[in-house]
């Protein structure tokens, strides 16, 4: 697919530039017909160079859905500032959230084509990044919630976040539901059993 193949690298060889060579290889060729080759030449690399850096093909992919999910999460943060009350936020929150996702088109067709078991497991639980970034946007909620003893003592802020994720995981990956769907589904069961 690669059109021409360069002597040198466009920019220096580092993991996020090779990752912004194979967006703008995705956005030309397409996810699925993209391979790692067209994604070398694009770059003026060897693929061996590109395999240094990736071990393979998934492992960029998750790369790129990463900083994707981190970036999300930033504004997540930013966008749940505005809440005093975890209960508001938690439906609020959660709705945009897969609102923002859902909206990424790259990120919801990298998920969607890969859809193996690594990228399920990607999908529900994230990296560590990911995991930290979530816990540092949701964090204040539940500090100020666990100091009014809205939460129980037993459920610690990893396991909110971890369940979190398994929800909007589950939420984004129903088509058939809309926002008015997620926020019911958050308002009826996730807060319960968050006991909230």
């Amino acid at each position: 697919m690669a059109e021409t193949k360069n002597a040198k690298p466009k920019s220096r060889v580092t993991r996020q530039n090779v990752a912004a060579t194979a967006i703008e290889c995705f956005r030309r060729y397409g996810l699925h017909r993209t391979s790692m080759n067209d994604i070398a030449d694009a770059f003026g690399v060897s693929r061996q160079t590109l395999y240094r850096l990736f071990d393979s093909r998934s492992a960029l992919l998750e790369y790129i859905a990463t900083q994707r999910v981190e970036l999300l999460t930033r504004n997540l943060a930013k966008y749940l500032a505005k809440y005093e009350r975890l209960p508001d936020a938690l439906v609020d929150g959660m709705a945009h959230s897969i609102k923002l996702g859902r909206e990424d088109e790259l990120l919801a067709e990298i998920v969607r084509q890969e859809g193996d078991e690594h990228f399920t497991t990607f999908l529900f639980g994230g990296t560590k990044e990911v995991q930290a970034a979530m816990l540092e946007a949701w964090q204040p909620l539940l500090r100020r919630a666990r100091d009014e003893g809205q939460l129980a003592d037993d459920v610690t802020d990893i396991q909110i976040i971890e369940w979190l994720s398994n929800v909007g995981a589950f939420l984004n990956t129903r088509p058939d539901y809309v926002e008015e769907d997620h926020r019911r589904i958050l308002r009826q069961f996730v807060l319960p059993s968050l006991r909230i």
